[in-house]
């Protein structure tokens, strides 16, 4: 099974795709990286944090699902095109130690998972990661990225910076076979200078700080961006993400037009977010996600009903609600453990190549090329500074008060029905979690955002029907928080 792990467009200008409609007219359109049909083909040697990307645009679909390369096209390439290359490019003392087929190399992956059992286990075979060595000369045009370098790199000068990622970068990394297609993200990090400690000490009279930026700030940052510009240009896209639905402190998104002068200059995405993220991140997986855990909120007469007739999956309840303690077990295990840590402010920018070092040029001319960044001398901060075990404990109380909402509703219930009213409210209180610790768009979930609104129904004398929400919109301009309006019984 092809390995996809590609989840954004990377803010990269999209790639030129062909298919064949269901009339068998030829179409072609731009599409961003990650919906191009592909495949995660290696990592590179002696620096593993760079990821091999196959792309196939050609093999695009109009109604496809998912990007991930088919298991028949998978087999095809295997077989007739890549393994056949390598067997024709390099010598048989090497080719000995791959695999011969695609066949052989999924029942490789997955012999431990299958051979080695000795109970029932789960229908899925569990697959197991192989790898192996490949030299690059017969390597042709290919895509990398590489992410969360930031602990590999980071240093208090742009030079430490810059220096200690080319000891990695030029050790696995000609940049003679690079195209002009080159991008760096650069970051700035401002931290507290107070040292994080693993548990409460008695000798410190300072308490660990947690920065937040301020909405003003950022807001002041996409205006003055924009006025760089001429007033005909396309204005950058910008997002913003109140964190724990709080209206004054969030993250901010910018992406430049691909006909903007920015990104001609080279400038593609910037982006500004606290740190304090990595409290409940693991990997790319966030508390409260996990969308089935929604089918703990309907009738289990209607959920059988649909996986009878709609032949949808079967989501066993008890397994979901061993997910969600789960969640909240590491929760509050992140929560407890942090308390004695400081978590600072992040702000990154997606730079081409020709641009980056242009920065770096400009730095060397300022002689601020070996001199440490230090924090901002104005009057007025662009963040605030609170206490990291004040903020823990609200992200706490925010958690618990969605999680006692849908457990109440919850163990209202009979165990053979449940009515729709609590139905619905237990759904909102479930799509409510994820926005509880972290930043969100929360005007995605309209039954949270909005108060009142009207959809068109054909039933009604008057065409349409009243909707009702819980207003955070309303409530998060007026207060700075989301608070529940009066509609709850």
């Amino acid at each position: 099974m092809a390995v996809s792990d590609l989840q954004s467009g990377l803010h990269l200008d999209p790639i030129s795709v062909q298919y064949l409609d269901a009339d068998g007219r030829a179409h072609t359109v731009r599409r961003p990286v990650h919906q191009v049909p592909h495949y995660t083909f290696g990592r590179l040697v002696g620096f593993e944090d760079i990821s091999i990307y196959l792309l196939f645009p050609r093999l695009y679909r109009e109604n496809q699902q998912s990007s991930r390369l088919r298991d028949q096209d998978f087999q095809k390439w295997m077989d007739e095109i890549l393994l056949p290359t390598i067997y024709q490019h390099h010598s048989s003392s090497l080719v000995q130690h791959y695999p011969s087929s695609f066949d052989h190399s999924r029942l490789n992956a997955t012999a431990r998972g299958v051979e080695m059992r000795s109970q029932r286990i789960d229908p899925i075979a569990r697959e197991q990661l192989l790898f192996y060595f490949l030299p690059p000369e017969a390597l042709g045009t290919i895509l990398i990225q590489g992410k969360n370098l930031k602990t590999l790199t980071k240093a208090a000068t742009l030079a430490e910076m810059v220096d200690g990622f080319y000891r990695h970068w030029n050790t696995a990394v000609d940049e003679a076979y690079l195209t002009d297609r080159l991008f760096y993200d650069i970051g700035k990090e401002t931290c507290p200078t107070i040292s994080s400690k693993i548990c409460h000490s008695a000798s410190s009279d300072r308490l660990p700080q947690t920065l937040l930026w301020r909405r003003c700030c950022l807001d002041a940052y996409s205006h003055y961006i924009a006025g760089k510009q001429p007033g005909d240009s396309p204005r950058p896209q910008q997002q913003f993400y109140p964190i724990s639905m709080l209206q004054d402190t969030g993250s901010l998104t910018l992406e430049t037009r691909r006909s903007s002068p920015h990104r001609h200059a080279g400038l593609l995405y910037s982006q500004f977010y606290a740190s304090v993220k990595e409290v409940f991140a693991a990997g790319n997986i966030y508390p409260f996600t996990n969308s089935s855990i929604e089918s703990l909120a309907l009738d289990p007469k209607l959920r059988k009903t649909w996986q009878l007739v709609g032949g949808g999956l079967s989501h066993d309840p008890v397994a979901l609600i061993r997910a969600y303690l789960t969640t909240k077990q590491r929760c509050h295990a992140a929560l407890q453990g942090s308390v004695q840590k400081v978590f600072g402010l992040r702000e990154e920018h997606r730079v081409s190549h020709s641009l980056f070092h242009r920065i770096l040029h400009e730095f060397r001319s300022r002689e601020r090329y070996a001199t440490p960044i230090l924090g901002s001398s104005a009057s007025v901060e662009h963040y605030y500074a609170l206490p990291t075990t004040t903020l823990l404990r609200w992200f706490r109380w925010n958690i618990n008060k969605f999680c006692v909402g849908f457990e109440m509703v919850y163990s209202l219930n009979n165990r053979h029905f449940v009515t729709w009213e609590h139905t619905r409210m237990m759904l909102i209180f479930l799509r409510c979690l994820p926005f509880t610790y972290s930043g969100g768009l929360l005007q995605r979930v309209s039954r949270c955002w909005h108060d009142v609104w009207f959809r068109p129904d054909p039933t009604r004398p008057d065409g349409l029907r009243r909707c009702e929400g819980l207003g955070f919109a309303r409530n998060m301009e007026q207060s700075g928080y989301g608070w529940f309006l009066d509609k709850i019984d």
